[in-house]
């Protein structure tokens, strides 16, 4: 979609939700741009990175079906939004810029939660967000803090 930095001061939703259905369609067109993506899925999901993620919120990583890694961002979604088309990264979106992303160790974490279709963050593994914060709050405090 190009670089999304002219969206991060956007307060009114339907705006916003707008402007990412445009910028989908001159993108995508009818590749890979199905009607729900368009609609709903990629709006929410740009709104919920760039304006609503707050610095301190947890993220979690997923590959396929699988939970691989865990970072808790330092800054608002849209101060730490940045774009690189640079080729030197597999995405040029990328949000909580600098994030040291921790691997899911299962010996240090337990078990990963299982991840819902889309992966927003972890208030969004509602059944299990207070097991992700307390799992992060102890490796804080055992392995950060040394």
């Amino acid at each position: 979609m190009g670089d999304l930095s002219g969206l991060c001061n956007i307060t009114d939703r339907n705006l916003f939700y707008t402007q990412i259905q445009m910028l989908g369609d001159r993108a995508y067109g009818n590749v890979g741009w199905w009607l729900d993506d368009r609609e709903e899925s990629a709006p929410r999901t740009m709104w919920h990175l760039l304006i609503e993620s707050q610095s301190g919120d947890l993220f979690v990583g997923k590959e396929g079906k699988t939970i691989r890694g865990i970072c808790q961002i330092k800054h608002n979604g849209s101060l730490s939004y940045r774009y690189d088309n640079s080729g030197n990264y597999e995405y040029a979106q990328t949000i909580g810029y600098p994030a040291e992303w921790i691997d899911w160790d299962e010996k240090i974490f337990g078990s990963p939660p299982t991840p819902p279709a889309l992966m927003r963050g972890v208030r969004h593994l509602v059944s299990e967000s207070q097991r992700i914060i307390n799992i992060w709050n102890v490796y804080l405090s055992k392995y950060r803090h040394k």
